[in-house]
């Protein structure tokens, strides 16, 4: 408190929480905030006192900011400066000195920050499960929109010139060749939607993914074997970058540059000039080391800005030289795929087609999490992807079969193809254009390597070695091993190294497929955030068994062992024919047989993980509304949902954990641009009766937090707006997060003295569970009176007072109208009456404003089957009477409680804007057989679910 004092800042602790502010006015390089938002630094330990030990100037940056704020005090302001800059140097290197003076200075000096400590200032002694890169991406780091995503892929794509060749080479025709690459790519970005999902959301990366699925100490192998990965494809692209970079001095220097003398030996497998070009390139990546993800959108902006003109410019060379003859015809399928048998040669096209996108499938994680919405990363590259290779892949397939059949030359890729033009037209214009074709070509390649090698390494690695190792420096750790790899011996050795490379994207697929399924059918979307950082046993969700999924592992397994043989083929070894053709399955295999096997394993011996999440009856992502805290402690203020929360007002939630309160009178000291007296010339108001924080602009300060107000039967008079107004863009501004826990806003187009309806809820469920051909009439018109008629009337009456309220009607339906839920043909009828009739009306209301919203209910402990009914005496289906009794209660069985049921139902409907919500025990099933598997399918599961086949057998014996 002194040495905050003598520097002019204040100290004020809130409870478990505390804050910096400084005595007067923050200050910009431009001159007074505009915004006068004061700052506060995160509340962790470690970096407070690390902040109250360093010198020099205390810049921190608000998430709402785009320029940065300089803390001033009473005395002087602090900037930058040149005497600035030297002190700190000075000082990086006494550290740097200092260093290597004993074995513990250098130990620490090696340490990332706020790791080698606990929460209560004690040395760790176990291993580290956290640093600043593992933990949740704040809110300040979430940079990336979807436009970005949209560049970043499409920049990425565009990469794949040489993949039309691949499938030439394979044997396919030149429009086979673009069809598989569009179904490749298709079916790759399906399967990257599906995997981005858990990091959009929950804002972690591919290694704490991995820890979800796989295990405390599990996710290790998993994580080690992409580092590895990693490693070498960063090498191998870089070299093939530094053939294009050859292009670019052979334009500038000529013989110059190819006539240096050579002074490596053969043996080596790389001349002086190659290396020479391999070494600028290595050093073009190494700037790019020092940042993080989030830091780079605008490079990719860049690299997808300087590709297009190489990438169009050298097709349209090509076509204007060759006067557009492509020679298409020699472009047909070989004999030898012609005779194999299409159906598994084409599995196998795709297969091979999807060989470059493998590992990016993978590493979704790790670009998804920058992403400042839940869908950014997701619906972004499944459009532009597949577009973007196949366009790529279409210019790459045109452009070399039209020099080819020119030039009498067996050229594919970009570099041949450039130093093709160069040895022909050796003048000024053409060296100018190869010189800038290649260097949009190597930005292109540096994109790709920094997205598909570097980040993943570096994010790798920090998991791998937490306390000594971040993003930055494992992004300079790969950049130095790719170097000392020799990427020009593995390229040179021979065919089979490369076709390992190429096939090892299939032991990802199975990794990719338990996560898809633990986190979309398994867990509902559900992680638990603080338990991700915590390896010890009493880990009450991620531990599994001493830290490993053994049921993940066991998927992983069968995985791998189906395709392993024909992989092994591929690489020289003598295999049978359908060994062959389960490894021309490859990576789609993989995939689908560790899904099945995984989803199937755990239906029968569920995680313990997997037991919480049923144990505490969570909806679909219900933990992605709580409370983000990193594992020393630090709450993460998910800032895209700070919208007013209406579901958190209309239903008391006990088990909601609300940030540290400040007490009502403590206010004014801590902000003092809020005034507890006049509430005219400030933001907030107290009310004095009620403690009630009364915010008067939608943008408060952003570390005030205040206890949830009583419910009030009888507003006050004297407040002005008993409901702050919620925020109309989709993602309000860091700090609106104060008002969510404030009730709805009142409807400002409404008119005050007009009667109007808010929401309307229809919950009708009568239900009558028979056969089809054992139903009574009347309880037909029942049914259909109280579940259908009675619903319709009931909008048609009040519809008026919705159109006033602009409100929202809500339709409670079922899954039972949407599937063949046996025995319940009149119940499913009127469900299915219901949704038909709720999407009619949803688009016939639109016009007015008012939304109509349908809940697809499955499971929910609601006691609907409370009313028991018998089998008629000679209906048909007495020899399965038991299966009739257990149908009678089946949606009880493993319903969902009743109040989280309403709990999510609650906040879906208010917060996620969707017109169809699917919510209770079993929805996400449904939804997933339905959306994804033919009808068949579902006929199938109930078949065998209450055993019906067996009515065939009893027809049999009495025909015998």
């Amino acid at each position: 408190q002194d040495v905050l004092s003598r520097s002019g800042l204040t100290w004020t602790p809130l409870q478990s929480d505390f804050t910096w502010r400084p005595l007067d006015r923050t200050l910009c390089r431009t001159g007074p905030c505009k915004r006068s938002r004061a700052l506060s630094y995160p509340p962790h330990a470690e970096s407070a006192s690390a902040l109250l030990r360093s010198e020099g100037p205390r810049t921190l940056r608000h998430p709402s900011h785009r320029s940065h704020c300089i803390w001033s005090s009473q005395r002087t302001t602090m900037r930058f400066s040149h005497a600035h800059l030297k002190a700190k140097a000075n000082e990086k290197a006494h550290n740097a000195r200092r260093a290597f003076s004993s074995w513990k200075a250098f130990r620490e000096w090696i340490e990332v920050p706020d790791t080698a400590l606990d929460q209560h200032g004690h040395r760790r002694e176990g291993p580290t499960w956290s640093n600043e890169d593992l933990d949740p991406t704040p809110y300040e780091k979430r940079t990336w929109r979807w436009w970005n995503y949209v560049i970043f892929y499409w920049g990425l794509s565009f990469g794949n010139w040489t993949l039309g060749s691949t499938m030439i080479g394979i044997g396919l025709n030149w429009w086979q060749a673009i069809i598989t690459i569009f179904l490749s790519q298709l079916i790759s970005s399906i399967a990257m939607f599906f995997n981005s999902r858990c990091a959009s959301v929950y804002h972690i990366g591919y290694p704490i993914v991995g820890r979800a699925a796989f295990g405390m100490y599990g996710s290790y192998y998993f994580v080690g074997v992409r580092a590895l990965l990693a490693i070498v494809w960063y090498g191998v692209q870089l070299y093939s970058g530094s053939a294009l970079l050859a292009n670019m001095l052979r334009a500038v220097f000529g013989h110059n540059y190819v006539n240096i003398p050579n002074t490596i030996p053969a043996s080596v497998g790389i001349t002086s000039a190659g290396m020479l070009a391999f070494f600028l390139f290595w050093l073009i990546h190494l700037p790019f080391t020092f940042f993080r993800p989030y830091q780079l959108r605008n490079f990719f902006w860049f690299k997808a800005i300087v590709m297009l003109p190489a990438i169009f410019g050298l097709f349209i060379f090509c076509m204007v030289n060759t006067k557009g003859n492509i020679g298409l015809s020699n472009l047909n399928s070989t004999a030898e795929a012609r005779n194999n048998g299409w159906g598994w040669f084409f599995v196998y096209s795709i297969n091979a087609g999807m060989g470059n996108t493998a590992t990016l499938i993978t590493n979704q994680p790790d670009i998804a999490r920058w992403s400042r919405t839940k869908t950014g990363a997701m619906w972004s590259q499944l459009i532009s992807n597949p577009i973007a290779v196949t366009l790529s892949a279409s210019l790459g397939i045109l452009s070399t079969a039209a020099i080819n059949q020119n030039w009498g030359l067996a050229v594919w890729n970009q570099w041949d193809l450039l130093d093709a033009i160069l040895t022909r037209y050796w003048t000024a214009g053409a060296r100018t254009a190869v010189f800038l074709a290649a260097a949009g070509w190597s930005v292109s390649i540096l994109g790709t390597n920094i997205a598909a090698n570097m980040i993943p390494f570096g994010s790798d690695s920090s998991m791998l070695f937490p306390r000594f190792i971040t993003i930055p420096r494992g992004q300079l750790l790969v950049e130095c091993l790719a170097f000392a790899i020799c990427p020009w011996k593995i390229l040179a050795s021979a065919g089979t190294f490369t076709t390992f490379l190429s096939g090892y994207g299939l032991f990802m697929a199975s990794v990719v497929a338990i996560m898809v399924c633990d986190y979309w059918l398994l867990t509902k979307g559900n992680v638990f955030i603080a338990h991700l950082y915590n390896g010890s046993k009493d880990n009450p969700h991620y531990y599994f068994n001493s830290g490993v999924n053994l049921q993940a592992v066991f998927a992983y397994v069968v995985g791998i062992a189906l395709p392993f043989a024909g992989f092994c083929g591929t690489l020289g070894a003598k295999v049978s024919t359908t060994a062959t053709r389960l490894g021309d399955l490859g990576w789609m295999l993989s995939f689908v047989s560790s899904f099945v096997v995984y989803y199937g394993l755990c239906l029968i011996v569920p995680t313990q993980n997997q037991k919480k999440v049923r144990e505490l009856g969570l909806s679909w992502e219900e933990m992605s509304f709580k409370e983000l805290v990193a594992a020393d402690g630090t709450v993460i203020e998910d800032e895209q949902e700070g919208y007013p929360d209406p579901a958190l007002d209309a239903v008391n939630d006990e088990k909601k954990v609300f940030s540290p309160a400040v007490d009502a009178k403590t206010l004014s000291s801590i902000d003092p641009r809020i005034d507890t007296d006049n509430h005219i010339s400030n933001h907030a108001k107290i009310h004095p009766h009620h403690r009630l924080l009364v915010w008067h602009r939608p943008r408060p300060s952003p570390r005030i937090q205040i206890p949830r107000p009583p419910r009030l039967r009888h507003r006050p008079p004297d407040l002005l707006h008993p409901r702050p107004r919620r925020p109309r863009h989709r993602n309000p501004p860091p700090g609106s997060h104060l008002a969510r826990e404030h009730p709805r806003p009142a409807d400002r187009n409404r008119h005050p003295h007009r009667r109007a309806l808010d929401y309307l809820v229809n919950n009708a469920g009568r239900n009558y569970t028979v056969p089809a051909l054992d139903v009574s009439l009347d309880e037909i018109r029942l049914t259909y009176e109280t579940n259908v008629f009675a619903v319709m009337l009931l909008c048609q009456a009040l519809a008026p007072l919705l159109i006033n309220a602009r409100g929202t009607i809500i339709q409670i339906g079922s899954l039972a109208g949407k599937m063949p839920y046996v025995f319940g043909s009149v119940y499913n009828s009127t469900k299915a009456a219901l949704h038909s009739y709720s999407d009619t009306l949803r688009i016939e209301l639109a016009p007015f404003d008012v939304k109509v919203v349908t809940i697809v209910t499955g499971g929910v402990q609601s006691k609907i089957a409370r009313t028991h009914r018998d089998l008629p005496a000679g209906s048909l289906y007495v020899p399965v009477a038991d299966q009739y009794e257990r149908r009678l209660t089946h949606s009880q069985a493993n319903g969902m409680p009743n109040e989280a049921y309403a709990r999510s139902v609650v906040r879906q409907t208010l917060r996620s804007g969707k017109d169809t919500v699917w919510e209770g025990g079993g929805s996400w099933r449904v939804w997933f057989l339905s959306t994804f598997f033919p009808r068949k399918v579902m006929d199938w599961v109930f078949t065998r679910m209450f055993q019906l086949y067996k009515l065939r057998q009893v027809n049999v014996k009495k025909s015998q």
